[in-house]
């Protein structure tokens, strides 16, 4: 089926036209392209009248957020599973381009990623931490000439299991000690 332009006269199929519930036939007067145009050639006419229309109409605006915020955490919750399968395939398929598009961000915001971590080592204390050990353990690495390549014996000095073993026993230590410390701090009082 075709259907005529109201603005360029031409005749066009009607995937040329954009859905519109407005319309008698549920298509949009103007073709794609002329509907493009129009935007261009307007821009900043259209983003005026955008911004004039959000002030006036603030309280709609959020009302209709708020409805709109309701029902797709009720769709989130009832299609759990079908958002996650989605989200796994779009990144199988999509992992070069999301990369590029990260490295791209990363790099054109540097002064606001190093101002968010600066905040949080301020604000997180455990946040802090991890990252002070970890860098204690890069420069550790470093200062002693090891490289990723290097195998964890010669790093450790000892078996990966018996060394996992080691840190459960020193953990189950501290974390006994600091409750038998909490509960006499509790009898004193």
């Amino acid at each position: 089926m075709e259907k005529k332009c109201n603005k360029c006269g031409e005749v066009k199929g009607l995937d040329e036209f954009s859905n519109s519930k407005n319309e008698k036939h549920g298509k949009s007067v103007w073709c794609k392209s002329c509907f493009k145009e129009y935007n261009i050639q307007n821009k900043d006419k259209r983003k005026e009248y955008d911004k004039k229309y959000r002030e006036k109409n603030r309280e709609n605006i959020k009302e209709r957020y708020r409805e709109n915020t309701d029902w797709h955490k009720d769709y989130r919750k009832k299609n759990e599973q079908k958002i996650k399968e989605y989200k796994k395939k779009w990144t199988k398929e999509n992992r070069i381009k999301d990369n590029l598009n990260s490295k791209k961000w990363r790099k054109n915001n540097k002064e606001k990623i190093n101002k968010y971590f600066l905040n949080r080592r301020k604000t997180d204390i455990l946040f802090n931490l991890r990252n002070n050990i970890k860098s204690n353990i890069l420069s550790s690495l470093k200062r002693n000439k090891y490289t990723k390549k290097t195998k964890t014996y010669n790093i450790l000095k000892c078996e990966y299991n018996f060394f996992m073993h080691w840190l459960n026993v020193r953990y189950r230590r501290f974390t006994n000690r600091s409750r038998r410390s909490k509960l006499t701090s509790k009898n004193r009082r």
